[in-house]
C-alpha cells in the first residue's frame, strides 16, 4: 500500500521536480527522453554572423530562429535544446524570440504571441497546391494566398507570418508576390516541352499559367500578360496569365459572347444614363457606381453551359464638377522660347596628355581596356570625336533631377524637408508602382542612415520592405539602433537585393553589380545628395539600372559645396564638378527664361530652417529670390527680441572688429584673437542669459582657419562652454544651429583686394559662402573687419548692408540696397 501511495505521489509531482531541474540546471545529463529541454526566457550570450551561443552553453545556428526574425546579444529567446550524443553539448533544434513581457508577473500572453503578425520577404521552397513553405521553414496553406495567384517554386513573395509557441511552427496568414506588372504586346520567343519564354525575358510554364479557353501559345505570336518576381534559372519574372494580342481572335471571341444562345433573346442594353456618385441603379442586379467620368462594361450573364453578354456605358457625375469648370474660355499659348538647333558639332579637344609618375602602379584586380588606335588617332589630330565613334553622340534617356535648397523643420526633432520630399518619391513608387525594386544611394553614410530613420519613421513600410546595405567595413557600434534591423537584412547581399526598398552609398552600391544582378534589376534609382558625390561615384549604382527604361533622379543643391577632392590634379580636370552641377549647366536642364522644364527639373522653394531676413540674402544671389519662409514661428522669431539687436524682429548683426591677424609658430593658419574673444563674448551672452538661454548646443561657430577654430575652443572651454560646436564650413554642411556666428579672421588693410580674394576662405567663394549663411534658424552674427570685407566681394556687400551694424565705424558702399 505504502508503495502505490508513493508511485501515485511521484507521477503527480514529477512535472515540479522536472522543471525545477531544468531551470536550476539545464546541463544535468540525464538518459531517454530527458535529454530534450524546453528552455523559457533563456538569453542569448554570444552572436555571429550565422550562428550563436545561449546562455553560454547552447549552441543554435539561424537555420533555427523561427520566421528568420534577426536577434542580438541580449535578446531572451525560448528554445528546444537537445543533447549532442557525440560530444555531450546541447543543440538548439528550435529558437524563437521571447514575447515581451507583462507588468503583472512578467508573464507571456500565448494568445498575444500567436495572435501577432510578422513581416517576412522570401522565396517559395516548396507548393503542392494545398500549401507549401517559404524559405523552408514558414508554411502557408492556400486560403492565404493572394486571389487568383497560384504560386510556383522560385516565387519572390512577401507575408504576413504568425508563430505558435505550443507547437513551434510558423505559419503564413497572408501571402502575395513581392513584385508583380503587366506587360503588352510581346512576343512569344521560345517553347520547350511545357515550358517557355516571353520576350527572351519572362518565363511560363504552361501547367501554372492561366490561358483562355481553346488557346495555347505559340512561338511568334503576340500577347498581353501579368508577371510576377520569380527565379527561375536564367531569368527574374514569370507570367502568371496570358491571352493573345491578336485583334482578330479578341473580335471573334467578343463577338461569341455578344450572341444569344439557348433560344434566349437578350435586350442590348445601350446606354445607361448619368448617376452621380453614391447613386444605385437596378439592372438584373444592383450596380453601385463609384469612378467619375463614363466607362463602357460588359455585363456577363451566365448561365449553366453558356454565357451572354451585354455592353453597357455608364457616365458617372459629381456637383463638384460645376464649381471647377473654366471661368474664361481655353486659348492655347505657346510662349516659351522654341531654342534654335545647333547648325554645327561642337568639338572639344583632349588635354595634353600629363606625364605619369614612374613609381605608381594600378591595382591588380583593375582588367586593361586598350584605346582603339583610331580614337587614338582622332585624339592626336585634335579632329572631331563623333567622326570616329559616332555612338558618342546618341541621344540617352535624361535624368530627372530634384533641385532643393536644403530647408529643415523642426516637430521635436530635426527633419529636412528636402528628405521628406525624397522619402515621399520613394513610398510614392513604392505603393503606386507595385514592379518597382528601388535603390537609394548618398555619399555617406549619415545621409544613408537619415533617409533610412525617416523611412521608418513614416510608418509606411514594415521591416520585411527596406534593407540597408553596409560596407563590412564599417563598425557596428556606428550604426543606428533604430537601424540594426535592416541593416542585418542587408547582410546577405543577394537576399537584400530582393527588397522593395535598398538604401546603400554610392560606393557600397557596387557589390550588386559585383555578385551579377542583372542590369535593371532596379527599376528606380534616387540619389540623394548629388551635389556632393563625384561624378564616378554617381555612377557606381547606375551600372545596375535599365538604360532602356529606368528611372534616375538626382537630388541635391548645386549652389552648395560639391564633392571634397584633395587633388589639385584631379580639381583641374573637373573631378571637383558633381554629376548634379554638370547637368544643371546643360541647356536640357539649365534654367530657361519661363524658369526649368518641369519634366527633367523639380524645384524645391520652400525654406522650413530660416528666418525670412536670413534668407534674403541667399535667396537673391543663389536662388532668383524664389525661396519661401515656412519656419515655424516658435523658432525663427524666437531670437528677434534679443537685446543686442538694433532692430528688433531682424535677426541679422554685422559686428565690426578691427583686430590683428596672426600666425603662429610654421603654422600657416591665421588666427585672430579680438575676433575670438568677441565671438566668446556672445555665446556668453546667448547660452547664460537669465530668461530663456540658449543652449550651447544650438549654438555653432565658423570660422575659415584651423588655428582661429582651436582658438576659440580654448576660451569657451574656460567659460564652460565647450559643447558650442566650432569648425569650418565643410564641418557644417547639412547641419542647422539655432544661431550662428562667423568670425572672418582676416583684417590686414594693407592688403590688395586680389590678394584678399585669395585668402580670405568662404567669403570668396561662393558655394562656401552660401553654405555659411543659411546655416542659421533664428539668429546670423558676423565679426569682422567691415574695412577688409566691403572691398573683397559683392556678396558681403549686399550682406553688410542688409544687416543691421555694431561695433567699429563702417565704411560707404556703392552697393547699397
Amino acid at each position: 500500500m505504502l508503495t502505490a501511495v508513493r508511485c501515485v505521489l511521484s507521477k503527480l509531482v514529477s512535472p515540479l521536480w522536472r522543471t525545477v531541474e531544468v531551470e536550476g540546471d539545464i546541463f544535468s545529463h540525464e538518459s531517454g527522453r530527458e535529454d530534450i529541454r524546453h528552455l523559457r526566457g533563456q538569453v542569448i550570450t554570444q552572436l555571429c554572423l550565422d550562428y550563436g551561443m545561449i546562455d553560454d552553453a547552447i549552441y543554435f545556428t539561424s537555420g533555427e530562429v523561427l520566421g528568420g526574425v534577426p536577434l542580438k546579444e541580449g535578446d531572451l529567446v525560448n528554445c528546444i535544446a537537445v543533447r549532442d550524443g557525440s560530444e555531450g553539448g546541447w543543440k538548439a533544434l528550435r529558437v524563437e524570440k521571447s514575447a515581451d513581457a507583462w507588468e503583472d508577473g512578467g508573464k507571456t500572453s500565448l494568445e498575444a504571441d500567436i495572435m501577432q503578425l510578422r513581416p517576412l520577404v522570401g522565396m517559395v521552397t516548396s507548393f503542392d497546391g494545398d500549401g507549401g513553405y517559404i524559405n523552408q521553414t514558414t508554411y502557408f496553406p492556400c486560403h492565404s494566398l493572394w486571389e487568383g495567384y497560384e504560386p510556383m517554386k522560385g516565387d519572390w513573395v512577401q507575408a504576413k507570418y504568425f508563430i505558435n509557441p505550443n507547437q513551434w511552427t510558423t505559419e503564413a496568414h497572408s501571402v502575395v508576390p513581392l513584385r508583380y506588372c503587366r506587360l503588352d504586346q510581346v512576343r512569344v520567343t521560345s517553347i520547350y516541352g511545357r515550358s517557355g519564354v516571353v520576350d527572351d525575358s519572362v518565363f511560363f510554364s504552361l501547367d501554372s499559367l492561366l490561358l483562355p479557353a481553346h488557346y495555347e501559345p505559340l512561338v511568334g505570336d503576340l500577347v498581353n500578360l501579368v508577371m510576377v518576381e520569380s527565379s527561375q534559372s536564367l531569368y527574374s519574372w514569370r507570367a502568371l496569365c496570358m491571352a493573345p494580342f491578336s485583334q482578330r481572335y479578341q473580335e471573334a471571341e467578343l463577338k461569341s459572347i455578344l450572341e444569344d444562345k439557348g433560344g434566349l433573346n437578350v435586350t442590348d442594353y445601350g446606354q445607361f444614363g448619368e448617376l452621380m456618385t453614391g447613386e444605385t441603379r437596378e439592372l438584373v442586379n444592383k450596380i453601385l457606381t463609384l469612378s467619375l467620368g463614363t466607362c463602357a462594361e460588359l455585363l456577363l450573364l451566365h448561365f449553366s453551359s453558356f454565357t451572354i453578354g451585354r455592353r453597357l456605358e455608364v457616365t458617372v457625375r459629381s456637383e463638384c464638377e460645376d464649381v471647377l469648370k473654366p471661368s474664361v474660355p481655353y486659348a492655347p499659348t505657346d510662349s516659351r522660347p522654341v531654342a534654335a538647333k545647333s547648325s554645327h558639332v561642337i568639338t572639344v579637344a583632349a588635354p595634353k596628355i600629363t606625364p605619369r609618375l614612374a613609381n605608381r602602379r594600378l591595382p591588380q584586380f583593375l582588367p586593361n581596356y586598350p584605346v582603339p588606335q583610331a580614337l587614338r588617332d582622332c585624339v592626336e589630330a585634335q579632329s572631331d570625336v563623333l567622326v570616329v565613334e559616332p555612338c558618342l553622340g546618341e541621344v540617352s534617356l535624361p535624368a530627372h533631377l530634384v533641385f532643393f535648397r536644403l530647408s529643415f523643420a523642426n516637430d521635436g526633432c530635426l527633419i529636412p524637408i528636402a528628405c521628406m520630399r525624397f522619402n515621399l518619391f520613394h513610398i510614392q513608387v513604392y505603393y503606386f508602382m507595385p514592379s518597382s525594386r528601388v535603390l537609394v544611394c548618398t555619399p555617406s553614410n549619415s545621409a544613408a542612415d537619415l533617409i533610412c530613420i525617416r523611412l521608418h519613421n513614416s510608418g509606411f513600410l514594415h521591416a520585411a520592405s527596406l534593407a540597408r546595405v553596409n560596407a563590412s567595413c564599417r563598425q557596428n557600434e556606428s550604426i543606428p539602433e533604430v537601424l540594426r534591423v535592416y541593416s542585418r537584412a542587408g547582410e546577405d547581399i543577394r537576399q537584400a537585393a530582393f527588397h522593395r526598398i535598398v538604401v546603400s552609398t554610392c560606393s557600397s552600391a557596387g557589390m550588386f553589380h559585383n555578385i551579377g544582378l542583372p542590369i535593371g534589376h532596379f527599376t528606380h534609382l534616387f540619389l540623394d545628395e548629388a551635389g556632393q558625390a563625384t561624378e564616378p561615384e554617381s555612377l557606381i549604382p547606375m551600372s545596375v539600372v535599365s538604360e532602356r527604361d529606368g528611372q534616375i533622379v538626382l537630388a541635391g543643391d548645386p549652389c552648395q559645396l560639391g564633392p571634397l577632392v584633395k587633388s589639385k590634379i584631379a580639381s583641374a580636370f573637373g573631378f571637383g564638378v558633381s554629376l548634379l552641377e554638370r547637368l544643371m549647366a546643360n541647356p536640357l536642364y539649365s534654367r530657361q527664361d519661363w524658369g526649368y522644364n518641369p519634366k527633367l527639373v523639380t524645384k524645391l522653394v520652400y525654406n522650413y530652417r530660416s528666418h525670412e531676413a536670413l534668407l534674403t540674402l541667399p535667396s537673391k544671389l543663389f536662388y532668383q529670390g524664389e525661396l519661401c519662409c515656412k519656419g515655424p514661428r516658435p523658432i525663427v522669431d524666437s531670437l528677434c527680441q534679443w537685446k543686442n539687436l538694433p532692430k528688433k524682429r531682424f535677426p541679422l548683426l554685422f559686428h565690426g572688429v578691427r583686430g590683428t591677424e596672426m600666425r603662429e609658430g610654421n603654422n600657416p593658419s591665421w588666427f585672430n584673437p579680438v575676433e575670438a574673444v568677441q565671438v566668446m563674448l556672445y555665446c556668453c551672452q546667448l547660452a547664460k542669459k537669465l530668461y530663456n538661454p540658449v543652449h550651447a548646443s544650438d549654438i555653432g561657430v565658423i570660422a575659415p582657419y584651423k588655428k582661429q577654430c582651436e582658438k576659440i575652443r580654448v576660451l569657451l572651454g574656460k567659460v564652460g562652454l565647450s559643447d558650442i560646436k566650432v569648425g569650418s564650413v565643410e564641418e557644417f554642411q547639412g547641419q542647422e544651429f539655432l544661431v550662428i556666428i562667423l568670425s572672418t579672421v582676416r583684417s590686414s588693410e594693407s592688403l590688395q583686394s586680389d590678394d584678399l580674394k585669395s585668402t580670405l576662405g568662404f567669403l570668396a567663394n561662393p558655394k562656401r559662402f552660401n553654405v555659411a549663411i543659411t546655416r542659421p534658424k533664428a539668429l546670423l552674427l558676423i565679426v569682422g573687419n567691415p574695412h577688409i570685407l566691403i572691398r573683397v566681394s559683392d556678396l558681403l556687400n549686399f550682406f553688410f548692408f542688409l544687416s543691421h551694424h555694431t561695433g567699429c565705424n563702417k565704411m560707404h558702399s556703392p552697393y547699397m540696397f
